[in-house]
């Protein structure tokens, strides 16, 4: 139903696409970019414009040049340090985007080139903006006394979100210098205060209304506040309206990425082969301009310790910048990376002491009154609802992967198979849905619920959704708590002019936090409704409890806001002549809570898997210190998975009196690890990466046979 009305609304014309956006006298903007990795700014020589055309450089913002995000910001347009190619420089607008094309091409930078750093695993010291350390016990002697030490090294590579439209904005000043701006954000308020904060001007003065933003795979989270203050920068220094938007191979080019993490681990085992010390290391490339620092390494570090049995250990996460594009959100902010390592080395482990991975997982999985490094005592096992055993059951885990562990026993090459051999993997992961400790306090998220005489309401919400699914589900918190019917309530389309502050639109948020929110103004409603006149209104914000208390710097208290829980098993077969893995199927259970709309989880959810399955075996993007080139773009765009697979999902744990928790998160948080496991023993060699390709399989195989 939901699908349905959302496609109604792009038929009536009701949905706003900004490269649908037109004015008469509107004009286009165009970003000059530098061509340097690292270099200072000798100077810049543009041609003589004509009087329609203007070049916009950081000297002529008349506020503050950059965007915040929480403690991290970035400059808007760079003054004199270019600090990856690619950087916006320059803002060009005009009636004509050909003449703009043609007068960027003449425009000359002259550069002094500075050190260059592309690697971040080997980055010198001045590139680690960040470093934190948790501690448990004396790490290094318990690790001397063990019977035997498991070292593992685990990288994630860097992901492009492919969102639906590029990145973009229309912007426009009013007779009253109201400045308006039109974004697909998943942050319009964070938008508002970005371009109010460059032009100089209060909030009040700038309006920022949503486009749709469509699948935006946490790619237009803080960018699009980047974008839309260049294209009101233009628009209140040429008094039209512009029109800044990138073509799909710019945005894929130069716009921010998903982060890469490489994890060390170094496991300490007894001669019954149980762990008895770990010493964890999580390097984060960040790019040139490190964002949300405090919360992906408070998220790394926290998944890193949070599931197994540990009674020693020490974790150390570190922050490093280099000379690529700005590398930061996308699922999870960085838990999906952490428990592709934690569940990567989890396999090994089963391996080496030759245990039935499911009960390995189940022995060694936190259990109620256990205290992980980081957070406090467990109120309730890990896997209290059996997702091991369910999945593992369903998928008939046991049976195949004892199957396919002695066919890969007996098999004396992998080149000379005749049928493509298979394998089968198991991972358990978890979601946090909203920010670590107060973060949700700082942001504010706020909804207001109406309810008035005649019986109809209104809920004023500014967070944005990509669909009418959740807005429905929004709704029927006023159906079911205020008895209104669903055609009575009314719901604007997120605007700053009137909507309310609903903060970001990530980490499940909009279920985890907004609803929850929702449902207290409703019962707020509820309990004045026969004491107060019609008609009500309430306001209310999200508020963690108070046992809530995290300090990012020393990784001490509790980060943890709801937590959902999923298993996943996948089951492939390797061709020895392409080296493709086919995926045959994938199985996840889920503990999420209450589950509100059965049937639409089930599509994020399946969303969720092709995403990961995607990153973990097709999405390879490894960018030069040049910056991408054309032909990366066209390579990463013929990327597709050989084949739809079957996937099973089943919910355990929901129940009425569950609150719902976030779920979009949980399949990039276990899928990753699971099909790593499964090629590892379907092709004999060990996966430590992802994403794992066909070229990185030959290279791995190759590397096999020559050192046998």
């Amino acid at each position: 139903m939901a699908q349905a009305l959302s496609v109604r609304r792009t038929l009536q014309a009701k949905s706003v696409f900004l490269s649908d956006m037109f004015a008469p006298n509107m004009l286009y903007g165009l970003t000059i970019r530098g061509t340097s990795a690292h270099a200072e700014i000798d100077s810049i020589t543009v041609p003589d414009l004509p009087r329609d055309i203007s070049c916009l450089r950081a000297d002529d913002i008349p506020g503050e040049n950059s965007v915040r995000v929480f403690s991290d910001s970035a400059p808007l347009l760079t003054e004199r340090i270019v600090r990856y190619a690619g950087e916006p420089l320059a803002i060009l607008t005009g009636p004509s985007l050909g003449r703009l094309i043609h007068i960027a091409a003449q425009i000359d930078v002259q550069y002094r080139d500075l050190e260059v750093v592309t690697d971040a695993w080997n980055a010198p010291a001045s590139s680690v903006v960040a470093d934190r350390t948790r501690v448990r016990g004396d790490v290094d002697r318990v690790m001397r006394s063990a019977d035997r030490q498991v070292v593992g090294s685990y990288i994630t590579g860097i992901q492009d979100h492919l969102y639906s439209e590029p990145a973009g904005a229309y912007a426009v000043r009013d007779d009253k210098g109201i400045v308006t701006v039109f974004s697909p954000s998943q942050w319009p308020h964070h938008v508002r205060q970005t371009v109010a904060t460059m032009l100089g001007i209060p909030e009040q003065r700038c309006r920022v209304r949503s486009t749709e933003s469509g699948v935006h795979l946490d790619g237009k989270l803080w960018y699009p506040s980047v974008v839309a203050a260049h294209a009101a920068l233009a628009a209140v220094h040429t008094g039209k309206p512009v029109k800044l938007i990138y073509t799909r191979e710019e945005d894929f080019r130069f716009s921010p990425k998903g982060m890469s993490v490489k994890v060390d681990c170094t496991t300490g085992l007894d001669a019954e082969g149980n762990p008895i010390a770990s010493d964890i290391t999580a390097t984060v490339n960040l790019g040139a301009y490190p964002l949300f620092t405090d919360e992906i390494l408070s998220r790394i570090a926290a998944a890193l310790v949070f599931q197994y049995q540990s009674p020693v250990c020490r974790v150390r996460v570190r922050a490093v910048t280099t000379n690529l594009p700005p590398l930061n959100a996308c699922g999870g902010l960085g838990t999906s990376h952490a428990l592709f390592a934690v569940e990567t080395h989890a396999s090994r482990l089963t391996e080496i002491t030759e245990s039935a991975p499911p009960q390995w997982k189940q022995q060694q999985l936190l259990r109620k009154g256990n205290r992980p490094l980081i957070g406090d005592l467990l109120s309730t096992d890990l896997d209290a609802n059996g997702l091991l055993e369910r999945v593992a059951g369903e998928s008939d885990f046991n049976r195949k992967h004892a199957a396919f562990e002695l066919q890969k026993k007996r098999r004396s090459s992998f080149r000379d198979l005749l049928d493509p051999p298979r394998g089968i993997g198991i991972a358990f992961g978890h979601q946090v849905s909203g920010f670590l400790g107060r973060g949700e306090e700082e942001i504010g998220s706020e909804v207001r619920v109406r309810l008035e005489k005649d019986g109809s309401g209104e809920l004023v919400c500014g967070s944005v959704t990509e669909g009418e699914s959740m807005r429905t589900l929004w709704k029927q918190n006023l159906v079911s708590l205020l008895n209104v019917a669903e055609g009575d309530i009314q719901l604007k389309e997120p605007d700053t002019a009137y909507t309310t502050n609903g903060g970001p639109a990530v980490l499940s948020r909009n279920i985890a936090v907004i609803h929850r929110t929702i449902e207290t103004a409703c019962n707020a409603i509820k309990k004045k409704r026969f004491r107060t006149p019609l008609p009500i209104e309430m306001t209310r914000s999200f508020r963690p409890a108070r046992s809530v208390s995290w300090d990012p710097q020393t990784l001490e208290g509790s980060p943890y806001g709801p937590v959902s829980f999923a298993a996943a098993v996948v089951e492939v077969e390797v061709s020895p002549v392409s080296y493709e893995a086919r995926v045959r199927g994938v199985w996840l259970a889920v503990d999420a809570g209450r589950i509100l709309q059965r049937e639409q989880a089930k599509r994020v959810l399946e969303r969720g898997i092709f995403h990961a399955l995607s990153w973990s075996g097709i999405e390879e993007l490894s960018i030069p210190a040049q910056g991408l080139s054309r032909a990366d773009y066209h390579r990463y765009q013929h990327a597709r998975l050989p084949a739809v697979c079957p996937v099973w999902i089943d919910f355990l744990g929901d129940s009425e009196k569950a609150q719902p928790r976030g779920i979009g998160d949980l399949p990039l948080a276990c899928v990753p690890a699971a099909f790593a496991a499964a090629v590892t023993q379907a092709t004999g060699r060990y996966v430590d990466q992802i994403p794992c390709t066909a070229d990185t399989l030959h290279d791995y195989l190759e590397e096999a046979t020559e050192e046998s």
